[in-house]
């Protein structure tokens, strides 16, 4: 209901022209992120900082007065002017606080009504890889933290506190950026806490002590124990998962079997799943191929199971009617691809092989038209077809909505597998084209 009535503002405030679609999900139309003209911008932050709505701290000018919000955009490592600012009493009561510099943390620590936490780590030097968070667990009324990080920060670090069990108030941890030293062992004492983002979590115990998630991103596989792996399903309102596994690690049956057990109680609010990391073989584990987690009926929208490389697509995958965007790798393509095409809301579909040790199957596959079979791919906007020895075939009236292909293929492979009937691809609805030549089953474009 919430979530609805979110919509219902957003779209009343665009036909107003208050603010504009920012960036849109390109295959759900899903407006992600709003933005207001320059004009309207700079309106607004002069009414806030009169109304004492927000602050920007950017050097150019002292603040005074008692500032509730606060943007510091100043990144001169030389200025002080920041700084004495930072240290008036004047932030005393500062509640929503964002920063680019990692080294003004230790001075907001400083303020206990601090509700809103967001730090951008934009040092593009890379000199300072690490960030010390232990002292957020004095900010009692915290809840929304997160650390975002530039690209540079590959092996970027930070240290959370070993307890965070105070902080009630705790909705949102997002540090997907960076890789955490520690994970709070009484994290699953946090009530209220909704959504969960880490690059690499390791799930604790007691994990399904949090009725309250509804995103979980970064569940390690190979390293959660398969009762925390179970104790999946009892998060109920859980919308969004994200697992992750490492190539050089083996994921046990018995740790899928799990998975699969949760995502079947899960399946009612579920909207999306994705399988990230490594590739991994999954030839036919139970309930993957043979049996559906996601029974006829589910809401699921985003499916992503390219990391787990099949034998064959399942057969249930044509059974996801709410279904945008699916990705998977399989051994057997033209069957796979006849599963999907009936799949009416599908807008993205990503679909590869590999020889998994063998040689790999030389097939055809034939996209068809609109007067072959009815409905094929009718709503599909975006097709990545990385079958390098699978020949493909576009029927007239194939894929009325296309706006993106790419196919991949080898640089020795023969004639008859490159693709034909590229003519009969919508016009008025396509934007791109781009061919990737292999050097190899598995390797890079040239």
């Amino acid at each position: 209901m919430q979530r609805m009535l979110q919509k219902s503002t957003s779209k009343e405030l665009m036909s107003m022209c208050m603010i504009q679609p920012g960036k849109t999900d390109d295959y759900s139309n899903e407006v992600l992120s709003c933005k207001v003209h320059d004009i309207i911008l700079d309106l607004m932050r002069s009414k806030s900082s009169k109304e004492n709505f927000i602050h920007v701290i950017d050097g150019s000018k002292d603040e005074t007065g008692e500032i509730r919000r606060v943007s510091v955009q100043y990144n001169d490592e030389e200025d002080t002017r920041t700084s004495k600012t930072i240290n008036k009493g004047s932030l005393s009561h500062v509640r929503s606080v964002l920063f680019c510099r990692s080294s003004l943390m230790p001075y907001f620590l400083e303020f206990k009504y601090v509700r809103v936490l967001h730090i951008e780590h934009h040092n593009y030097s890379c000199r300072n890889n690490h960030l010390d968070l232990t002292g957020i667990s004095r900010l009692f009324l915290l809840r929304y933290l997160k650390v975002a990080c530039s690209p540079c920060y590959q092996t970027y670090e930070l240290k959370l506190p070993n307890q965070i069990g105070e902080l009630q108030q705790l909705e949102t941890i997002d540090i997907a950026g960076a890789t955490q030293e520690n994970l709070p062992s009484d994290i699953v004492s946090l009530p209220w806490l909704s959504h969960l983002r880490l690059r690499i979590l390791v799930l604790p115990d007691g994990i399904d002590r949090l009725k309250s998630l509804r995103t979980l991103e970064g569940v390690c596989l190979y390293r959660s124990s398969v009762e925390n792996i179970k104790g999946l399903s009892k998060l109920t309102k859980l919308r969004k998962l994200q697992v992750c596994s490492n190539p050089s690690q083996f994921v046990h049956e018995t740790t899928m079997d799990a998975l699969y057990s949760s995502i079947c109680k899960l399946s009612a609010n579920l909207r999306a799943f994705n399988f990230k990391g490594g590739l991994v073989y999954i030839p036919d584990v139970p309930g993957w191929i043979t049996r559906t987690p996601l029974p006829r009926g589910s809401h699921i929208q985003e499916l992503d199971l390219w990391a787990c490389m099949f034998e064959r697509c399942p057969e249930w995958i044509g059974q996801l009617h709410g279904l945008y965007k699916f990705c998977i790798s399989v051994r057997e393509v033209a069957d796979g691809v006849s599963i999907v095409a009936q799949l009416p809301s599908l807008a993205y579909f990503h679909l590869s092989t590999y020889g998994m040790g063998e040689e790999e199957k030389e097939e055809s596959v034939v996209i068809p038209g609109s007067g072959t079979v009815s409905g094929a791919f009718r709503a599909l906007k975006r097709m990545i077809f990385d079958c390098s020895m699978a020949s493909l075939t576009f029927e007239e009236g194939a894929m009325p909505k296309l706006e993106q292909l790419d196919i991949w293929f080898r640089h020795h492979m023969a004639p008859q597998f490159l693709p034909v009937g590229i003519q009969h691809l919508p016009s008025g609805t396509l934007k791109q084209i781009s061919l990737h030549v292999c050097e190899a089953a598995v390797g890079g474009s040239i």
